[in-house]
């Protein structure tokens, strides 16, 4: 005899589905059903779970409808853009394709997301460098003052060229990232809407 699922034990299993998902977006998942079994009212729960179907089920089509949105919508940080491509990596895995073939997806996918992430990391240190670099040639610079004039100012503009060029650099790449990582929460949004019509 089949054992039928309480709407807690329903949402605990969906939350152990879940639990990879970034804080935010599971929480916003989980108060999706807690809603959905509230509008359903006590008297509808077991209808309302086979509705969902199973827990594991449940969460794949959560995951990809997440994908799907932040796709759609643009990065407004860096956490939410990262945040975007975790979700877009746990719907690649929740949608029905061949698993050597999403594998060797996945695998490509992250090592150009790593290569990329690695050159906007060396360009942000190369910024944070500069700037560094800025206030510390104008503290130099002071102590050619009385010395040797135009020595002076070659060091104060050199501080005000490091330090000018350093914030913008660390800007840019500011700018690049957030611009990245909101291309990579469309194309996994491109390649579930696609594996997903392979499917159908």
């Amino acid at each position: 005899m089949e054992t039928i699922m309480t709407k807690t034990e329903y949402i605990e299993a969906l939350k152990k589905q879940l639990r990879r998902l970034p804080k935010d977006d599971l929480q916003r998942a989980l108060d999706y059903f807690e809603e959905y079994f509230a509008d359903a009212g006590p008297e509808h729960e077991a209808q309302a779970i086979e509705d969902l179907g199973e827990p594991s089920v449940a969460a794949d089509q959560i995951i990809t409808t997440m994908a799907l949105s932040n796709s759609k919508e643009s990065v407004k940080n860096v956490k939410k853009g990262l945040n975007a491509v975790r979700v877009g990596i746990l719907a690649l895995f929740a949608i029905p394709i061949g698993l050597p073939l999403l594998l060797v997806v996945i695998a490509v996918i992250l090592i150009l997301l790593l290569a990329v992430f690695i050159l906007l990391f060396a360009g942000l240190l190369a910024g944070v460098f500069l700037t560094a670099t800025g206030p510390l040639c104008i503290i130099v610079s002071l102590t050619q003052l009385a010395a040797d004039f135009p020595v002076f100012l070659c060091l104060i503009g050199m501080g005000l060229a490091f330090l000018g060029l350093g914030i913008l650099i660390i800007y840019g790449m500011i700018v690049l990232t957030k611009r990245t990582l909101s291309g990579c929460a469309r194309m996994f949004g491109r390649l579930i809407e696609k594996g997903g019509k392979a499917h159908d």
